[in-house]
């Protein structure tokens, strides 16, 4: 059989294969499955042939799993590679984009998301929406989507940083307030919430929770409020996030004891 008709998994565990074959199935998806446990097993090959889109769990951003994304992509650049993880977070997705793979979903989406990437004739819209796929794709280029939980926007600091990205990244908080924190040389340079700039700002943005963010590359500061590396600018914000939360809570009648 063509290879080329194949959905290729990449998963050491059965039963989730096992699991994901039935949904896909389920979906309308009509292309023979084959599982494989590790991204070993493919790189092996040396027939030359290519699966139609190659499915890999992420169970974690470990070495091993970086290596393989970065591996299955030198291999074959031109075939879908769709990364599927039972514990989504965004951080790990950006790393897993960075490295070259298509996207990663939640694997409860996986039915869903996968069809954007098989042509017609597999039950996927790639063919119908390529045209749609190139404009967005033109439109959007050079910014980058995503949401936040707790620590998350942290974590997508040091990876904007790690990247050596310069631009703005724009926040939208559930309160609907809004905030800007511009990165250059490898760190914060700016930091704006409301009217509120700088270290502050970013302690600020910091004690928010869901948070929905565009990062525009390219976009210079306003000013420079910070001149000092990532690590030393996120722990002053992250001390100064605590006192601002305790300062909230002795405001709401939940003063700490005197002693």
């Amino acid at each position: 059989m063509d290879a080329s008709a194949e959905i290729l998994l990449i998963d050491d565990k059965p039963e989730r294969g096992e699991r994901i074959r039935q949904s896909l199935e389920q979906a309308k998806i009509h292309l023979p499955f084959v599982q494989i446990a590790r991204v070993a097993e493919f790189m092996s090959r040396s027939d030359g042939a290519k699966p139609a889109i190659i499915l890999q769990a992420c169970d974690s951003l470990s070495s091993e799993y970086l290596a393989a994304v970065r591996q299955i992509k030198q291999k074959v650049p031109d075939v879908p590679l769709l990364v599927y993880t039972e514990k989504f977070r965004e951080i790990t997705r950006l790393r897993s984009l960075e490295l070259g793979a298509d996207e990663l979903v939640p694997e409860e989406t996986l039915p869903k998301d996968i069809i954007l990437f098989l042509p017609e004739a597999a039950g996927g819209t790639s063919g119908t929406a390529q045209g749609t796929a190139e404009a967005a794709a033109a439109e959007t280029k050079g910014q980058m989507y995503f949401q936040l939980n707790g620590n998350d926007l942290s974590n997508a600091l040091q990876f904007l940083c790690m990247t050596s990205r310069m631009g703005q990244l724009m926040l939208t908080f559930d309160s609907e307030e809004k905030g800007s924190i511009f990165l250059d040389r490898n760190t914060v340079v700016h930091a704006e919430f409301g009217k509120i700039t700088g270290v502050q700002a970013l302690a600020m943005m910091l004690g928010q929770g869901q948070t929905e963010a565009l990062f525009l590359d390219g976009k210079g500061p306003p000013q420079i409020t910070n001149d000092r590396t990532l690590s030393q600018i996120l722990i002053e914000a992250s001390v100064m996030a605590d006192e601002l939360r305790d300062a909230g809570k002795a405001t709401d009648g939940e003063a700490p004891h005197q002693t």
